[in-house]
């Protein structure tokens, strides 16, 4: 499978915060297109705190909109405001149904999971390895800070 663009968007609404992420759904006839819609979760802790846990809880939601990959600010009819705290790419090494296993690299943390479905919306995703991108280390590929 090829690299899938992800993010972790920041949500703020009157009921508190939680975080959204999003990935390109691979399932998807054609995961890139501009209409397409992506694998959505919201997920407790914030994506610094990932690589420190066991395990994450997530809870899949409504797919959103690609342009969310990049948006942040009001979310339309008036259902908060979302600020992107991180965006990068997963490698899908397995997407089904039931278990999605993949390595995620954004630009402050790296990271495996396995995501495995125990119900119609709950999904559990033991942290499989993970250290943190220390904000002082540079990136390979662009010699700028990870």
């Amino acid at each position: 499978m090829h690299a899938l663009r992800t993010a972790i968007l920041e949500h703020t609404t009157a009921d508190g915060v939680h975080h959204d992420w999003l990935i390109e759904d691979p399932t998807r006839p054609d995961p890139k297109a501009p209409d397409a819609r992506l694998w959505t979760a919201r997920v407790a802790p914030p994506p610094q705190d990932w690589p420190q846990r066991r395990r994450l809880e997530l809870t899949a939601i409504t797919p959103h909109r690609r342009n969310y990959l990049t948006y942040q600010g009001p979310v339309p009819g008036n259902r908060g405001r979302v600020r992107r705290l991180a965006s990068g790419t997963c490698d899908a090494k397995l997407w089904t149904a039931h278990r999605i296993v993949l390595a995620m690299k954004t630009e402050s943390i790296q990271i495996e999971l396995q995501l495995v479905r125990q119900s119609a919306d709950l999904w559990l995703a033991p942290v499989l390895a993970g250290p943190l991108v220390r904000p002082n280390e540079r990136s390979c590929k662009t010699g700028r800070p990870g």
